[in-house]
């Protein structure tokens, strides 16, 4: 017995093209925001910038503590190192996995860490990168 064409089930569909698009639109989404912390971050927020992200952390730390209470209250990678050049190369580090996602290479690990590293921008940023 021959099975018919309606007892066939047809096969579940993919969303291949969506991942695809939404994927890469998302890498450029970061590549633009990790290009403007490259370009921007040391004239507005380094050492001898306008609102200097190293001080005003270092305060921060001061009157709060460098616990995990406070880590939990502003996560931010730069807790550990607030100098100009850790800042530069979280910079860079993030314009590298940005582009990594938009040539196709997207990875939970490599999602995970793209948000938390701009995260950590955006919470040592305070004014300058909080509305982004």
């Amino acid at each position: 017995m021959e099975p018919s064409a309606e007892t066939i089930p047809a096969p579940a569909p993919s969303y291949w093209l969506t991942r695809f698009v939404f994927l890469r639109m998302l890498g450029l989404v970061y590549t633009v925001a990790f290009l403007i912390v490259v370009h921007q971050w040391e004239p507005l927020l380094g050492s001898r910038g306008l609102l200097p992200a190293q001080a005003s952390l270092n305060q921060l730390g001061a009157v709060r503590g460098r616990d995990f209470l406070t880590f939990l209250s502003l996560p931010t990678v730069f807790w550990l190192d607030a100098s100009d050049t850790a800042f530069r190369i979280g910079g860079y580090v993030g314009l590298a996995l940005s582009l990594s996602v938009l040539a196709g290479f997207a990875n939970v690990p490599i999602l995970a860490g793209l948000w938390f590293l701009y995260m950590s921008y955006v919470h040592a940023g305070r004014k300058f990168y909080g509305y982004g």
